[in-house]
């Protein structure tokens, strides 16, 4: 049985850490990406309305797109999704695993139909992310299902089930940060194996994740054929 490769997706394979959307930039920030001003926001409703982190994520970005005029439509939501950077060797990447057998899981809390306009999306078998509710006109009114951290566990024990696995020591999970901890936990208790990937290698995080021992390797953020993921990834994977 070939190996099968699970990702998340914002910092893992493109080079900002935190969601970017184009609509955004619509409603006047820089590029479309996540400002301390719009993270101070986030914070405000936070404690004003006692909730998560995400949910208080999610409001507030919904807020700014009707306050600025915008639908909350997915055509909104998406814009700029089939236009993003990618981090170096991604793409090409790909197109490698493609030839190989190996099978992609794309397994991230952003919202699915932004994942589904990427120009990656075509290289894998199934996209997990969070659903939107909807009200009339196909307008977004909500969150259906968050695809949370702890959630992780479950989609990738789907995965297995879906591939007559009975653990993960054909998985390899890929993640930057505190948010693949949960994954990353299970992947490698199971037999896994565990890539954190970084752009910075003196990012805190690293040795956060370290001193937690989910993970079995770590690697710069770099897909190019001849980096050190990449020389990894084909090893374990046996692609010559």
């Amino acid at each position: 049985m070939g190996k099968i490769i699970i990702y998340d997706f914002d910092g893992t394979l493109t080079p900002y850490s935190i969601p970017k959307f184009g609509i955004l930039e619509k409603c006047g920030f820089k590029d479309g990406t996540i400002s301390l001003e719009f993270l101070d926001l986030v914070k405000l409703n936070m404690k004003e309305d006692n909730s998560t982190l995400y949910d208080s994520f999610v409001k507030v970005l919904f807020n700014l797109i009707k306050e600025n005029d915008f639908l909350l439509t997915e055509e909104n939501i998406t814009f700029g999704y089939d236009n993003l950077q990618y981090n170096k060797g991604v793409l090409e990447f790909f197109d490698m695993l493609q030839e190989s057998g190996v099978k992609n899981y794309l397994l991230s809390s952003g919202f699915k139909v932004c994942l589904e306009k990427t120009v990656i999306s075509k290289y894998f078998e199934k996209i997990y992310g969070t659903l939107f509710s909807y009200g009339e006109n196909k307008e977004i009114n909500g969150i259906a299902d968050m695809v949370s951290d702890l959630c992780k566990q479950d989609k990738i024990k789907e995965i297995l089930e879906n591939n007559n696995m009975k653990d993960t020591s054909e998985i390899i999970y890929i993640g930057d940060g505190l948010t693949d901890y949960y994954a990353m936990d299970y992947v490698k208790k199971n037999g896994g194996t565990s890539v954190l990937v970084y752009s910075d290698e003196n990012d805190f995080i690293i040795n956060q994740m370290e001193e937690k021992g989910v993970v079995s390797v770590k690697f710069l953020a770099d897909y190019s054929d001849d980096s050190d993921l990449t020389l990894f990834i084909k090893k374990v994977c046996n692609i010559n």
